[in-house]
């Protein structure tokens, strides 16, 4: 029944977050326990699920577990006697201190939850949601929070951002220079899907979402980008269309990058445009580990 087991270090939500975020989710990701479920589950597998979720919550030897995610997008149906297990489960979640966390699970399996009282008004110990990307969006909020940091934080992102990338922070004044910053409302476009890719972004105040726009008019959220983070790199170091939109989710603050730009900087401050570099790199290698740690713990 269990299709995969994995935990908030490996499987993070599509959300770009700034450096001191993603560190805080790497080193209490181990709180976050992920169950990718599947096939029937009836009265016999809903039990066996019970007794993973009660080893993984009683184990000494890890970080204490805060987040059970239960996910039902390859749940096919659930047995009415079944319910009894998820009953116990949140029971043994109110005992030993952690949520359960279901997402996509289908309106008849909601219905089921609720008749048998797993799902109601008290949401201290349970939460739904539609899909896994959202339900561990809200896990790594709710750490971030514990951490005295909300998950929509922009304190000083921009400044963190440029930290990150030149140590010296007389390099840092100096990139500001070669940066177009502009005031962004909801709804404004920084990328339009198959357009040419002449600049990126850094995202100084706000959210942005990289959204896939379908034949048929609908759209896929793939990544969504918060303060302190940058958005459009690819496209601009391999000058490919753009194969995705990115659209302001709430008003910011933006500084926009472009090739113009990074040609004056390679003539004007060499030195600042090979750090420059150094950084990109680092910051592609590093979502490739986490992109390659992930897929490697869906084919174990």
């Amino acid at each position: 029944m269990v299709k995969h087991t994995l935990t908030g270090v490996i499987h993070k939500s599509n959300v770009d977050r700034p450096s001191g975020h993603r560190k805080i989710l790497d080193e209490k990701g181990e709180q976050i326990h992920i169950l990718k479920l599947q096939g029937f589950i009836f009265f016999g597998t809903a039990s066996n699920l019970m007794e993973k979720v009660r080893e993984r919550a009683l184990r000494a030897d890890i970080p204490h577990l805060r987040f059970v995610v239960l996910d039902f997008t390859h749940v096919t149906d659930l047995d009415s006697s079944a319910v009894i297990g998820f009953v116990k489960m949140k029971q043994l979640g109110e005992k030993e201190d952690f949520m359960i966390v279901i997402t996509h699970p289908s309106d008849k399996i909601v219905r089921q939850l609720i008749r048998g009282g797993v799902h109601g008004g008290d949401r201290t110990f349970f939460r739904m949601f539609p899909d896994l990307d959202h339900g561990i969006e809200w896990c790594e909020n709710q750490i971030l929070l514990s951490e005295n940091i909300r998950g929509d934080s922009e304190e000083s992102a921009m400044e963190d951002l440029l930290k990150e990338a030149f140590p010296d922070s007389r390099e840092a004044v100096s990139l500001l220079a070669y940066l177009e910053r502009k005031e962004v409302e909801k709804g404004y476009y920084l990328i339009r899907q198959g357009e040419s890719a002449d600049d990126m972004f850094f995202i100084e105040s706000g959210r942005v979402t990289t959204v896939l726009e379908l034949e048929d008019g609908g759209t896929v959220r793939l990544r969504t980008m918060r303060a302190g983070t940058v958005v459009g790199e690819v496209g601009f170091y391999l000058g490919v269309p753009r194969t995705a939109s990115v659209v302001t989710e709430q008003p910011g603050v933006i500084h926009r990058f472009s090739q113009k730009a990074l040609e004056k900087m390679e003539t004007e401050a060499p030195s600042l445009a090979a750090d420059f570099h150094a950084y990109m790199a680092r910051m592609l290698a590093d979502r490739l580990a986490h992109a390659t740690r992930a897929i490697q713990a869906l084919l174990d």
